[in-house]
């Protein structure tokens, strides 16, 4: 069985998109002031920041992670702002142990297809709108998952009966 994930991940942090902070840059700036506190005492940082032509016009803004020099669109914030790839630390999504990953992914393709949450619900009808060719390139995925989950619940059923039947042995023993 998998080991419990016990690491950090970015939702730890506090997070700063360049979405955020568009609206008041101007396009002659290359800096931006990003304010922070910590232990009480209000602190400034300075974030470089650069553009990209977009292929139809206009102009993407990008950090520039104080620490690597890398384009970024969002800055985490640890003690000062820095990168996810700065911060070394994963997703959420990424820390999930298999089964909860599966079950997550499951449901997802539930919500999708607009069908009840839950597999115990069954399967829904295609969705209005949806094109036939995906639908059922979303199903075959669903029963694919489905039948993997099954699987997992099938073994994490055996590993516990075969878990309560030692205990089981055990008691008979003691009160032999």
């Amino acid at each position: 069985m998998p080991r419990f994930a016990t690491a950090r991940s970015l939702s730890d942090y506090p997070k700063l998109s360049i979405k955020q902070v568009k609206p008041i840059l101007k396009p002659d700036m290359r800096t931006i002031s990003l304010p922070y506190r910590r232990g009480g005492q209000a602190f400034n940082q300075l974030v470089q920041i650069t553009t990209t032509q977009c292929n139809y016009g206009g102009s993407r803004y990008w950090f520039i992670c104080p620490d690597c020099k890398k384009r970024v669109g969002v800055l985490y914030r640890q003690s000062n702002y820095k990168c996810r790839h700065c911060l070394g630390v994963n997703y959420q999504s990424q820390l999930q142990q298999p089964d909860t990953r599966l079950f997550a992914r499951l449901n997802a393709l539930r919500e999708r297809l607009g069908w009840q949450g839950g597999l115990i619900h069954g399967y829904g009808e295609k969705p209005k709108g949806m094109h036939t060719a995906t639908y059922k390139r979303l199903l075959g995925e669903y029963i694919e998952l489905e039948r993997l989950a099954s699987g997992s619940i099938t073994d994490t059923l055996k590993s516990l009966d075969l878990q309560l039947n030692a205990i089981a042995k055990d008691i008979r023993k003691l009160t032999e």
